[in-house]
């Protein structure tokens, strides 16, 4: 089996070349986008709405492919079996665990970022992107 890594970068230069202006702002995006998605999760487990979370889970699992970052992909698939088959304690460590792995995919973003020749505005909008303390279930 092939092992996941946490950012893949050929994913990303497979789908749209090798533009390492374009590459980061897909991860910009996508670091954006997951947490919002990540405090939806959150609220969505203190309510018991497993079927939200199986959308949401699936939603980011696809946004996820599509910069590279194989195991929160992995790890969102494993979520949205769980929250079909309502498994709520299993769902609570997989939300921990994508968090965890959130914060993972950052920093190996900002490595990129730091290895690439990019503009200095793409630059600037990277580091303004943070990761905020999302709390956890």
């Amino acid at each position: 089996m092939k092992q996941l890594k946490t950012l893949n970068p050929q994913t990303l230069k497979d789908l749209i070349g090798n533009e390492p202006n374009e590459i980061i702002q897909f991860r910009i995006r996508f670091l954006q986008q997951v947490q919002d998605n990540l405090k939806a999760l959150v609220t969505q487990f203190n309510h018991d709405q497993f079927d939200e979370i199986k959308e949401n889970a699936h939603f980011l699992k696809t946004s996820a492919k599509a910069i590279g970052a194989e195991v929160t992909a992995d790890l969102l698939q494993q979520l949205e079996i769980c929250a079909l088959n309502q498994q709520k304690k299993r769902c609570k460590f997989l939300i921990k665990s994508i968090t965890d792995e959130i914060k993972l995919v950052y920093q190996e973003c900002k490595l990129w970022v730091q290895n690439q020749d990019l503009h200095q505005g793409i630059q600037k909008l990277f580091f303004y992107t943070r990761i905020k303390k999302i709390r956890t279930v």
